[in-house]
This record gives structure tokens, C-alpha cells and sequence, in this order.
């Protein structure tokens, strides 16, 4: 990992300005699965930046990051965003004039599937609550752009992920 990435990690806002304003670092610099400093942010909910007058994000103050690069999963920093039921940072990644919130990772499964399914893949009560989950489902079913209907490799859509898993709070938004 580099500096970089553990000032995404750690959510150093301050310290990732600092870095990028340098010649020698990579905004979008990878470790060996292909995680970025914005990857890492979004999956321990580090993110802090204001939008922009015009309504975009400019995330940490750089046009040089990419929003939806994927790492070798095939998640984007909204997939883990979502999946860890960081809305905070999922609202503001998906202020980015640029979020694509309907990729697909190596399973096929969307940002909105990530959410359904939460940490591992499994529906887990003790790590999200019902209505944290059902935050972070809302917050992506109030795009016009974000696609229900999109089945991941096992041919699941996100509504018949939540009949499967009984999520009656999550069905409901459907």
C-alpha cells in the first residue's frame, strides 16, 4: 500500500491533499487487488468532501480520481460504499457527475445488490440494522438511473435477492 492509500484508508483528508498536490503520487494508484485510496475510503465510510457550486463532486479536490474503477473483484468504491451500509459515503459518491451506479462485479451483482445482500454476501441482523439497510436500498431506488431489473450470475434481480433472503423491509421499496 502507499501513503496514499492509507490516508484514504484513514479517511486523512487533510494528508491526501497534501499527497496529491505532489508530482510523485498516483490518485489512482492500486494495490495487488486492484484497490484504490478512493476504494478503502469508501469501505471504512472515511470520505469528507463538499460538492461543488455546480452540484458535482470533486473528490478530494482532483479531477484525477476515478469514481468507478473497479479492483479486481470488480467492486467499485460504491459497491463497497453500499455493501458496508456507509450511506454518508454512498450519498456522496453518487453526487459525482461521473458514478456509474449500475456496474457489475466479477459476481455480476450491482451496487444495489451489495446493498440487499450487505457484508459477505449474507444477510447479517447484527452488522446492519433493518433500517440502515433499507436506508441504503432507498438511497439508491431514488436514482431514475439505477436499474432493478439487472439479474446477477446466479440470475437473481435485486428484488428476488430480497424475497430470498425474507427481507420484508427491503421487499417493501421495491
Amino acid at each position: 500500500m502507499t501513503p496514499f492509500s492509507y490516508a484514504g484508508w484513514y479517511g486523512q483528508v487533510e494528508i491526501a491533499r497534501l499527497l496529491l498536490a505532489r508530482d510523485d503520487v498516483e490518485a489512482d494508484s492500486k494495490n495487488e487487488e486492484g484497490r484504490t485510496p478512493l476504494s478503502f475510503a469508501a469501505w471504512y465510510g472515511k470520505l469528507q468532501f463538499k460538492a461543488a457550486k455546480n452540484g458535482c463532486v470533486p473528490l478530494l479536490s482532483t479531477e484525477d480520481i476515478d469514481v468507478n474503477l473497479q479492483d479486481k473483484y470488480g467492486d467499485s468504491p460504491l459497491h463497497y460504499a453500499v455493501r458496508y451500509g456507509h450511506q454518508n459515503v454512498a450519498s456522496l459518491l453518487l453526487l459525482h457527475c461521473n458514478i456509474a451506479p449500475n456496474l457489475k462485479n466479477v459476481k455480476g451483482q450491482t451496487p444495489l445488490h451489495c446493498a440487499v445482500l450487505g457484508v459477505d454476501g449474507e444477510y447479517d441482523v447484527n452488522y446492519n440494522s433493518a433500517s440502515s439497510r433499507e436506508a441504503t436500498v432507498s438511497l439508491l431506488l431514488a436514482r431514475n438511473d439505477v436499474r432493478v431489473g439487472l439479474e446477477d450470475d446466479n440470475g437473481l434481480t435485486t428484488l428476488m435477492l430480497a424475497c430470498s433472503l425474507e427481507i420484508a423491509s427491503v421487499v417493501k421499496l421495491f
